[in-house]
């Protein structure tokens, strides 16, 4: 503690005539060797970025430990009186002298600590902490952490992702002016894959009383490992799990690791070995093995459009928690004082009460209150290849468990993509169904011919997946129309040749194949390009039929054919019975579900 309290020997004080009125707030930026990541770090601390925080005084406290890249004091100054630079020698590898310098000379009684100064945050972040602390005198501010581009940092070799690389991601963007555009460029940090509503491993930008930071006694500077070894996630541990801390979670503000080539972030032959390292230390130290804190977090502030999607990744993988635990009957955090019925979990459309009427008194469930179908929560693809069809698996999935179709025929396969989206929906359902892929497997104008790998690789995944209900016929279609008797086929999916006249002659020919009531497939009714013609011939024939279009991606059209028994599944009613304004809902629904699984994948390092 007395680190926190007195000057380490080795610094180069800050100087004070830039000093402002007693603050507010202090926020610790600890830089070593990132001189332009950091600079970025701090605009996004300055006024010129934050938002509505005309009433709050601050100061940014920033501590280099010397590198052979440092920062310029008058660029770090020049930001704003708000900012003060701390220069210092570091004779080890570790920044927990430094945290503990810049919570000496921080002057506020609420201190944010960033140790990697290599973190740019939203704009609403500092108005989101005063807030917190208005609401909640011991709270700990834990902003959720991203990494910036396609792919987690830790493999971004692999990808060819530096910094130059993401110099150009962050040109093609307005981030100075709208810091909240990073989300589309950022992909969710390994540490937190699941989101919010799961326990948190770590926050690279937190925020907790000096009280609370006493009382922790600093860093603790037996984290002396390269980069701290698991220092933030210890002090992050540490004072989340203290009794009179409130956990509050900012779900519409995020930090966003910049490239630099960190110890813990970057891609190395030898990481798990460190990793291995760093844990055996941590419980040298502790006593323990690490886990993250389970404090059930209060949500806090507004959730920008860009932060939607995470908004939705973290509701739905909490709630497939929320399952886990209350089927076990255990609470799902430690400061849980009750376990939730399960009830709750048997009944996710909330279609009837207890006594298993609704408020008329009648037992009408045609309308269920929440569409939470089956892709949002147990759907994990099993195949993924590059596919335009990627935007509409969930739907796909979903469509297979409402219609339960006893026969269904894909033309055009390719690589997979549609066809084994629904064989795994038939199998994660219990289905009677047979499948059947037809396709050639040599490419056609346009896709180009393609070589023997891609049938290997589709007969393999079948052979080994989907045996006894999912057949390949290698042939064409017209050949394959005379194994099916007339009125048998439930679903059809289209997606052949996608000229004009190609995808007439299948539609019309094999419109006597499918039974009354059944559902066809167009694929791309929204592409508009080279020859395709998909979508002039969709326009043709929607006035005729029983359609819903989803835009998204290159576009999917539902077809039912008239006839058939009734089928009031939710999907199968909010396609074709419900209102225009319904069925907007339901696109956007599935818009976002194509989101939530992306991030998904990132997350949990998907293809």
């Amino acid at each position: 503690m007395s680190t926190i309290l007195s000057r380490i020997p080795g610094q180069i004080p800050g100087r004070r005539s830039n000093r402002i009125d007693t603050p507010q707030l202090s926020i610790v930026v600890i830089v070593y060797d990132m001189p332009e990541q950091a600079m970025r770090t701090l605009w996004t601390l300055s006024r010129n970025y934050q938002r509505e925080i005309d009433g709050v005084i601050y100061e940014v406290v920033v501590v280099e430990n010397r590198s052979r890249h440092n920062l310029d004091r008058r660029r770090v100054e020049s930001i704003g009186p708000e900012f003060r630079y701390v220069s210092r020698r570091e004779s080890g590898v570790s920044p927990a002298r430094a945290v503990n310098v810049g919570i000496a000379e921080s002057r506020a009684s609420i201190i944010g600590l960033m140790i990697d100064g290599a973190r740019m945050v939203t704009p609403g972040v500092i108005r989101n902490v005063v807030d917190a602390y208005a609401a909640f005198p011991n709270a700990l501010v834990a902003v959720p952490g991203f990494h910036l581009g396609h792919q987690d940092h830790q493999v971004s070799r692999d990808h060819g992702y530096d910094e130059t690389a993401e110099a150009e991601l962050l040109g093609g963007t307005h981030w100075q002016q709208d810091g909240y555009e990073l989300y589309n460029v950022a992909t969710i940090s390994g540490a937190n894959p699941y989101g919010y509503l799961h326990p948190l491993m770590e926050s690279n930008c937190m925020f907790a009383t000096r009280g609370a930071f006493v009382n922790l006694g600093g860093a603790d500077e037996r984290f002396d490992q390269p980069g701290g070894g698991v220092l933030n996630l210890d002090i992050y541990r540490e004072l989340a799990e203290d009794p009179d801390a409130q956990l509050v979670i900012t779900p519409g503000e995020a930090s966003f690791h910049q490239f630099h080539g960190g110890v813990t972030t970057r891609q190395d032959d030898d990481r798990e070995a460190l990793m291995l390292a760093f844990r055996t230390r941590y419980e040298q130290i502790r006593g323990k093995q690490f886990h993250a804190p389970l404090r059930e977090p209060f949500l806090l502030g507004a959730v920008h459009p860009y932060a939607m999607p995470f908004l939705h990744h973290s509701a739905m993988e909490g709630r497939l928690r929320f399952k886990r635990w209350s089927h076990r009957r255990l609470t799902t955090w430690d400061d849980d004082v009750v376990t939730i019925s399960t009830e709750l979990l048997d009944d996710p459309f909330g279609r009837l009460p207890a006594n298993g009427l609704n408020e008329t008194g009648d037992t009408d469930v045609s309308t269920p209150t929440i569409y939470n179908p089956p892709s949002m929560r147990h759907f994990f693809p099993r195949h993924i290849v590059f596919s335009t069809w990627m935007d509409h698996i969930q739907f796909g999935y979903d469509l297979i468990e409402a219609h339960k179709p006893e026969l269904l025929v894909e033309l055009g396969t390719q690589s997979g993509m549609s066809y084994f989206t629904f064989c795994q929906s038939v199998t994660d359902h219990d289905l009677n169904t047979m499948c059947y892929a037809v396709d050639t497997w040599e490419g056609e104008e346009h896709t180009g011919a393609y070589d023997e790998s891609v049938f290997d690789l589709v007969n393999e995944h079948n052979r080994r997946n989907y045996p006894g209900f999912s057949y390949l016929m290698r042939m064409y279609f017209k050949e394959a129309r005379d194994h099916f008797r007339d009125e048998t086929i439930d679903l059809l999916h289209i997606d052949g040749l996608h000229t004009y006249d190609a995808v007439a002659d299948d539609f019309n020919s094999w419109y006597p194949k499918i039974k009354p009531g059944g559902i066809i497939l167009f694929h791309d009714v929204k592409a508009r390009m080279k020859d395709f013609g998909v979508w002039r011939f969709w326009e043709d024939i929607t006035p005729d039929y029983e359609t819903f279009t989803f835009h998204h991606g290159f576009g999917l059209g539902v077809l039912r054919k008239p006839g058939g028994e009734d089928n009031h599944a939710p999907l199968l009613d909010m396609l074709f019975d419900s209102t225009p304004g319904q069925q907007d809902q339901l696109r956007a629904f599935y818009v976002q579900a194509a989101m939530y699984h992306d991030f998904r994948r990132k997350a949990t390092g998907g293809n």
